[in-house]
């Protein structure tokens, strides 16, 4: 008889550590419009009224990069909690953190662009004057030192060797 109380007060338990989890991640996902606009605040509140053209030009980034961090963490957190199955468990995972991954290197590429989209918003950012007919290539160096930190970082989450491509 106590051990079916004992198992009862167990699963109720579970239970109701999946619905305050279920929860977290619907107030998240419902919250996700004001957690970008939170962010931005910080980052208007940081910066001076020189650069506020910033915020204009990657506020649509970071909507994007917050709706994408949220469904990857909601990924992560349904994995960790309801996949019983390591193997699912693991490949939900590591899906969930190439999705991030992708995301963070798009959000940091739409910042490189509209950093050198001008030599005067370079001047402004990095205090160094740069001719303008740098900019392509300065645009081009960071986006490929983007690309291919992004590509070591995926290729590690799903254990790839990646040697033999840069070799």
């Amino acid at each position: 008889m106590k051990s079916t109380e004992a198992i009862r007060i167990a699963i109720r338990e579970q239970m109701n550590g999946i619905i305050a989890v279920i929860i977290i991640m619907v107030a998240a996902w419902l919250l996700r419009r004001q957690i970008a606009r939170l962010l931005l605040w910080l980052v208007r509140r940081n910066l001076n009224e020189s650069k506020q053209y910033i915020i204009k030009v990657v506020e649509k980034s970071v909507q994007s990069f917050v709706n994408h961090t949220l469904l990857t963490l909601i990924a992560y957190i349904f994995a960790t909690f309801f996949v019983q199955n390591a193997r699912l468990a693991t490949l939900v995972n590591n899906i969930a953190l190439t999705i991030f991954l992708v995301t963070l290197s798009r959000f940091t590429h739409e910042l490189v662009v509209s950093i050198t989209a001008s030599s005067r918003r370079f001047k402004d950012i990095a205090r160094m004057d740069v001719d303008r007919t740098l900019m392509p290539l300065i645009r081009l160096v960071a986006n490929g030192l983007i690309f291919i930190i992004a590509l070591i970082a995926i290729s590690q989450t799903w254990n790839l060797d990646l040697s033999t491509v840069f070799a």
